[in-house]
């Protein structure tokens, strides 16, 4: 009989679980719930930093992705579904799946908002395969719980990334990439 592998074990159980995380796609996209978990988000945002919405009036468009789950040792992933906002009107619906590696650890949960600024910049967006190693993007992160930072920098990008309503806790150094997948309805 074979010794049991204590690592082979634990490298299995920790891809399931990461597995798991991402959930299963369905063969029907629920549009309606995507929908209103967009609206409560963008409505949070709004209610808790109002400046933002100033800044949203001004995009071209806005991707929503109301809920980000990620969880992290070594290899990490993560995965999200939301919509794509053109005139105040839910477009297109998509979803958000990240990889890394490094040395990270943990788990999080995190809403995500792309304010599209140029028109050619969410031609750009709408017309692409979706990959970015987040070179372009300049993160706009909540840094305690009143305050949600954009530095003028982030204000004059094409594409401004925010994240807000983190829980848990991960960190590290790593390499990551993110895929949006445009989803069919």
């Amino acid at each position: 009989m074979k010794t049991f592998d204590r690592r082979k074990f634990f490298v299995l159980l920790s891809s399931a679980g990461l597995l798991s995380a991402c959930g299963a796609k369905s063969k029907l996209l629920d549009t309606v719930s995507i929908d209103n978990q967009v609206e409560n988000t963008l409505q949070f945002l709004y209610n808790k930093w109002p400046e933002i919405k100033e800044l949203s009036d001004k995009a071209f468009g806005l991707l929503v992705i109301p809920k980000v789950s990620e969880a992290s040792l070594v290899y990490g992933g993560s995965y999200g579904k939301g919509a794509l906002i053109i005139e105040g009107k839910p477009i297109d619906y998509y979803s958000f799946v990240g990889g890394s590696w490094g040395l990270n650890f943990g788990v999080q949960q995190y809403s995500q908002v792309l304010l599209f600024m140029t028109d050619e910049s969410l031609t750009k967006f709408k017309n692409s395969s979706g990959f970015n190693l987040n070179a372009e993007f300049t993160y706009a992160l909540q840094t305690d719980a009143y305050n949600l930072g954009v530095d003028i920098m982030s204000s004059t990008a094409p594409i401004i990334p925010i994240v807000f309503a983190q829980g848990g806790l991960i960190g590290g150094i790593s390499l990551e990439g993110t895929k949006y997948n445009k989803l069919a309805k």
